[in-house]
């Protein structure tokens, strides 16, 4: 079987999926190509991808780009096409279109994030109700992901969720007493320096902070907002360390982690934060009210108070501490591992119809 893996511009966590998951499935002997951009490609060290992303997803056949043109080339000659994001089905759909109806590859769609405010207006969704038609399976990451496909009309759609590679690791690890603070109380958060993580947020919650603690940030991304960040964040107790070798490191010394984006599906960082048993403060969004049930608090997004307020609270009882950790672990442990993911995907792959 042949897979044409087809993803955008990406740094975090679709990139860090589509790596894992087509490692795993050449090791049960499919060939897979994965078809990005050059500086994804550079990112991930995928010597081997193809450069053929076109500059604008949404640029009509007539006028696409010869990296377009190499794409349809690619389909003719595969089983399977897997695109990830909005805008990789978008191009997926508009390659296949060119082929015409025979012998054209299965298209699976897989949803990662939010539908982006650039693609809500007429023309946008009409070209997304196309793509959706043309899909043989679109498939979410969480939930309310799965049922906004079927809502703008995709004819087959389920649920995908990505696991964290960590996972088994980081639940085999000793289990710390939470109980028992670090002094002064370690606030972590893991997260790419980007608009959608709200960072914002982040530090205005730390302003508010009426306790003595330490608050660290993990991650690298966009330059000038985190000097913005920085600026904003002195006088506060929280660092931007960016990129660290060693989260798992962090997370077996964290009390609270705490995470301000305005939209997750799955996010792989609760997901190991929950495997370490680290109480969680999130932004109830997108699918983390699914994820995170009652292994941690949850706060509406944009309200830096109600954050800095839950970091408080949760420091405050050791009993919520505890049970938060290990309802964390028992959920972590619950979750479908690699394994499992990559024998769904094999079976929807080679399916005729969902």
């Amino acid at each position: 079987m042949r897979v044409v893996m087809l993803l955008g511009p990406a740094r975090g966590g679709i990139g860090v999926h589509v790596d894992r998951m087509s490692r795993l499935l050449e090791a049960r002997g499919v060939d897979v190509q994965i078809v990005t951009d050059r500086a994804t490609a550079r990112h991930f060290d995928w010597p081997d991808a193809v450069a053929a992303w076109p500059r604008e997803a949404e640029e009509p056949l007539s006028r696409a780009p010869r990296s377009l043109s190499k794409l349809v080339s690619m389909c003719r000659h595969s089983d399977v096409v897997h695109a990830h994001g909005w805008q990789a089905g978008l191009v997926a759909s508009a390659a296949i279109r060119a082929m015409g109806r025979h012998d054209r590859p299965r298209l699976i769609v897989s949803l990662h994030n939010e539908l982006p405010s650039s693609m809500r207006g007429r023309l946008p969704h009409v070209a997304i109700a196309r793509m959706l038609k043309i899909a043989d399976l679109v498939t979410g990451a969480s939930q309310d992901l799965v049922d906004l496909a079927v809502e703008l009309g995709a004819k087959a759609a389920e649920l995908a969720p990505v696991p964290s590679p960590h996972l088994g690791d980081l639940l085999a690890a000793p289990e710390r007493d939470r109980r028992v603070l670090q002094q002064p109380p370690l606030v972590l958060t893991v997260a790419r320096i980007a608009r959608q993580k709200n960072l914002q947020a982040l530090v205005e919650a730390a302003t508010r902070l009426t306790v003595p603690l330490r608050w660290v940030v993990v991650g690298d991304g966009d330059s000038d907002l985190l000097r913005e960040l920085r600026l904003a964040a002195m006088g506060t107790p929280v660092e931007f360390i960016g990129v660290s070798d060693d989260v798992p490191g962090w997370l077996s010394r964290a009390d609270v982690f705490v995470l301000t984006s305005s939209w997750e599906a799955r996010a792989l960082v609760l997901q190991e934060a929950m495997a370490a048993g680290v109480p969680v403060v999130s932004t109830a969004v997108g699918g983390v009210p699914q994820l995170v049930q009652d292994a941690g608090v949850l706060v509406p997004a944009r309200q830096p108070a109600r954050i800095a307020t839950a970091v408080e609270d949760v420091l405050g009882d050791s009993g919520a501490r505890e049970q938060m950790s290990r309802r964390g672990r028992e959920l972590a442990a619950s979750w479908p591992g690699e394994t499992a993911t990559v024998d769904a995907w094999l079976a929807w792959y080679a399916a005729d119809d969902v």
